[in-house]
């Protein structure tokens, strides 16, 4: 695959993004919450420490959901421009 069809897919990525970071963040906010609702019945005493590691992995989705595309974004546009420069343009 040459450049141009690299950057298209990262610009469809991009544009999915938002629906695949929703559901990611769903499924690791479920398994975080089933992990801290069996350990902390299990383990009572540490249940808030399960509690942090759920808020931290949420923020840290969260982040990940404006961070990774302008990333994204940034690396398509480099690969656009690698390309037109390759062609001579």
């Amino acid at each position: 695959m040459n450049y141009l069809g690299w950057a298209l897919l990262l610009l469809g990525l991009v544009l999915l993004w938002p629906v695949l970071g929703s559901l990611l963040a769903l499924a690791l906010t479920l398994l975080g919450l089933a992990l801290a609702l069996v350990l902390g019945a299990l383990l009572v005493s540490v249940g808030w420490i399960f509690a942090l590691v759920l808020l931290l992995l949420g923020v840290f989705v969260a982040a990940l959901r404006w961070a990774l595309p302008l990333g994204i974004l940034i690396l398509g546009l480099w690969l656009i421009a690698t390309a037109s420069h390759r062609a001579g343009g």
